[in-house]
């Protein structure tokens, strides 16, 4: 089975991807998938983003892939990730 899933192209939308592209990537329990969504928010930030800013980003993706978190849990990343950027 090939590991990479395609991309679904969604007219006018232009091309993105809507599942996981690595096999087994599902498979991931909720705080794996947290970690990575935390991840994810530290590479996309850059250095000198608010706090809140951070926060929305996390929200939003966890939202968007279905990750339950709390938000002291969101806070707390929020705060590693601003922190490992100072």
């Amino acid at each position: 089975m090939d590991s990479v899933r395609g991309i679904r192209n969604h007219g006018v939308m232009g091309e993105f991807q809507t599942e996981p592209v690595e096999d087994g990537a599902t498979d991931a329990t909720n705080q794996e998938r947290l970690i990575g969504i935390a991840e994810q928010v530290r590479s996309d930030v850059k250095l000198g983003a608010a706090h809140e800013s951070v926060l929305a980003l996390l929200r939003e993706r966890c939202e968007q892939s279905g990750v339950t978190a709390t938000d002291g849990q969101l806070r707390d990343l929020a705060d590693r990730i601003l922190g490992t950027l100072e």
